[in-house]
């Protein structure tokens, strides 16, 4: 899988983790409540995971709805740090 490709794929799963955590973070960007830079690292630390088929089975099982993200992900203290 190329980097884009890649980049994409955890792009996407990021977004859709936020989406199921009720995390809007596009709304906290624009208000400025969450950096482009931590938005930034926050896509990087999920492209270097290397449980993309997991989190994917997961968020399917999730129905769109969860408290907190599954152990395994990267991101997992920043959507829980953040009182988005």
């Amino acid at each position: 899988m190329s980097f884009f490709n890649r980049f994409d794929r955890h792009a996407h799963l990021m977004m859709r983790m936020a989406d199921t955590l009720g995390v809007d973070l596009e709304g906290e960007m624009y208000s400025g409540a969450l950096s482009p830079t931590t938005y930034r690292d926050m896509v990087m630390r999920c492209v270097s995971c290397e449980k993309a088929d997991s989190c994917t089975h997961w968020l399917d099982e999730q129905r769109g709805e969860a408290d907190v993200a599954p152990s395994y992900c990267k991101n997992r203290t920043t959507f829980g740090s953040y009182s988005f």
